[in-house]
């Protein structure tokens, strides 16, 4: 997956594996990751929140709303 990171969000690059990284104006990055599964994609993505934008392949429109209630159903799950 390509993602472009803001600045605050540069740690990834130090923490995960990358195959590309490409320098943007602002201090932001463009990285290019392995992606072994959604799941943990969708985690990365939750704990980069608005600093993080997936670039390719696109997300849809719904991408965010969608895995909000995917972990708001699992949380609700735990509760009965």
């Amino acid at each position: 997956v390509t993602l472009e990171l803001a600045e605050d969000a540069r740690w990834v690059v130090e923490v995960y594996p990358v195959d590309t990284v490409e320098e943007l104006d602002g201090g932001g990055i463009r990285v290019r990751l392995p992606v072994s599964s959604d799941r943990w994609l969708a985690k990365l993505l939750i704990r980069l929140g608005p600093h993080a934008r997936r670039v390719d392949p696109p997300a849809s429109a719904n991408a965010a709303s969608e895995m909000a209630a995917q972990i708001l159903a699992r949380y609700e799950a735990g509760d009965t």
